[in-house]
């Protein structure tokens, strides 16, 4: 019996002694190395930033970013999957890069073989939401949508020109025309010149129309884009862009624009820094659509300091519906190709940063240098002194520069662990603000919460980009809707619009709108109909 319980003990010993052995050569293990690609504009070297010093040591990972300008990431990313470049996990473009085509090549990890709920509970939670159903090819899932803590635009207006107006807040599209008037003549700025911009307008793009989207919505109809906003009615697909609704929301923006109440020079302004510079900072713009307002307040009190913003929320024209943005927020896709050598360790190090611990780098930096604690409703004490000894406030001002675009745009944490469903989850999303912001009247949680006025989330055709009809989708964007839209805004004689409007739906037609529609409505009825 001894001799037996001796035995059990030796052989208890030298379990022991393995698995001492195998945890320390775990924990001794080289850093895996992961080779990450994306658009520019992140810290200049994981080697040497703080924040991803951090995460790399958590994660036991040696990351190196590749990285291109906005102009020409896209193509990079072309010219990297084609050549089966070393790469482990790559950010693409939804409408830039043929992502399906990749996937059916066999070019990227079909997640469906590597993600499980216990390990992976955020990428399982996203990547088989009913919201993101649209981004399976041939039912399976290849690439993790970047999520997004909400829409986060909105409308917002001068309160202080109001008030000096004797103004309320307009409620109807008649009422938003005449506060616009007023805002044109009845000089708002007090330097007794007519040199006001009642509606700021900037045009980023040829086919980008996001800033009269107030105006289009207003009248029920839609913008469009890449992501098409179809209107279901009765199980069949509509497309809201060639509706007489937004037609009608095209003539009233027509108006504004002969009548001065926005600025006419908005084709040539690339970008809202440039059309700011020229007119919301120098105190002569009344309106703006941004997510950016608590920034561009900001700006505004260096010139005028009683300037005030306020949100305003959706207006209808009379006998209309507002009409509101459609889908769940998202942006960018992530996937793992077969260059890959370790799938499982660049799936950890997604969920890592997707993970309460991640996001909390990500937003606040390490705590014990760039902040001490978070309460529990995501305020966190951040040091500032701290903080710009590693960060340039000028460019990111005091957030973390992966926090946006690196995987996802959450300034907080999504807690899939609580929640059933992914879309539960996002309605419960925690935001996270440092303790200056928290105080402010705009940050990233009240964006939120106002950008939810213009939006209806969960319609997952949201997200479904067909590659089958991509080039019609392409032609419809950049040589339809440019072309004929920005002649009907800028049209001198109101008498030309419904001409021009016959001239786009007939264009629509040509280059292939109704097969178009045709494509989706198939799709919609082979995989999201109920």
């Amino acid at each position: 019996m001894a001799k037996r319980f001796s035995s059990f003990c030796f052989l208890a010993l030298i379990a022991s002694l393995l698995l001492i052995l195998a945890m320390s050569q775990i924990l001794a293990a080289d850093p895996v190395r992961l080779r990450i690609m994306l658009p520019a504009g992140t810290i200049d070297d994981p080697a040497t930033d703080p924040v991803m010093q951090e995460i790399q040591k958590r994660t036991n990972t040696k990351v190196e970013f590749v990285t291109g300008g906005w102009d020409q990431i896209w193509n990079k990313v072309n010219l990297a999957v084609a050549s089966k470049e070393d790469i482990d996990l790559i950010h693409v473009d939804s409408v830039s890069n043929p992502w399906q085509q990749w996937a059916r090549e066999g070019l990227f990890y079909c997640l469906d073989d590597l993600v499980t709920k216990d390990k992976y509970p955020y990428i399982e939670s996203v990547s088989n939401s009913w919201s993101f159903a649209g981004l399976k090819v041939g039912g399976k899932r290849y690439f993790l949508p970047g999520t997004h803590h909400g829409q986060d635009w909105a409308v917002f207006i001068r309160e202080d020109w109001l008030l000096k107006l004797g103004l309320a807040k307009p409620k109807t599209m008649d009422e938003m025309y005449a506060v616009l008037k007023a805002f044109r003549d009845k000089d708002p700025d007090g330097n007794g010149k007519n040199d006001t911009i009642p509606w700021q307008v900037s045009m980023p793009d040829v086919d980008n129309f996001g800033d009269f989207e107030f105006f289009i919505r207003g009248f029920g109809g839609s913008p469009g884009g890449f992501f098409a906003d179809f209107e279901l009615k009765n199980g069949k697909l509509t497309d809201p862009s060639v509706s007489n609704n937004t037609r009608d929301g095209l003539k009233f923006v027509n108006k504004l624009y002969r009548e001065g109440l926005i600025n006419k020079d908005f084709a040539s302004l690339k970008d809202v820094t440039q059309a700011n510079a020229k007119y919301l900072y120098a105190d002569k713009a009344g309106c703006i659509w941004t997510s950016r307002t608590a920034e561009f307040e900001d700006e505004m009190l260096k010139t005028n300091p009683d300037a005030r913003l306020g949100f305003l929320a959706p207006v209808a024209a009379k006998g209309r519906k507002f009409y509101p943005c459609q889908g769940t927020a998202w942006w960018l896709l992530l996937g793992i190709p077969k260059t890959c050598k370790n799938p499982q360790k660049a799936l950890e190090f997604v969920e890592f940063c997707n993970s309460e611990e991640g996001r909390k780098l990500l937003v606040a930096g390490v705590k014990g240098r760039h902040y001490s604690e978070f309460s529990a409703d995501g305020v966190f004490k951040q040091d500032r002194e701290a903080w710009v000894k590693d960060y340039d406030p000028k460019i990111n001002g005091y957030d973390y520069p992966l926090w946006w675009r690196f995987f996802c745009t959450v300034h907080g944490y999504i807690p899939v662990t609580q929640y059933g469903t992914y879309e539960e989850a996002l309605k419960h999303v925690q935001m996270y603000l440092s303790d200056s912001d928290a105080k402010k009247r705009f940050n990233w949680k009240t964006m939120v919460k106002y950008g939810g006025y213009y939006n209806e989330p969960g319609d997952p055709l949201h997200a479904v980009t067909l590659d089958s009809v991509a080039d019609i989708t392409v032609r419809l964007q950049k040589n339809v809707k440019a072309v004929y839209w920005l002649k009907i805004i800028t049209a001198k004689d109101a008498g030309e619009i419904d001409k021009l409007w016959q001239q786009y739906r007939a264009e629509y037609k040509k280059v292939g709108g109704d097969k178009f529609i045709a494509a989706y409505q198939d799709y919609y009825d082979k995989n999201l109909k109920k």
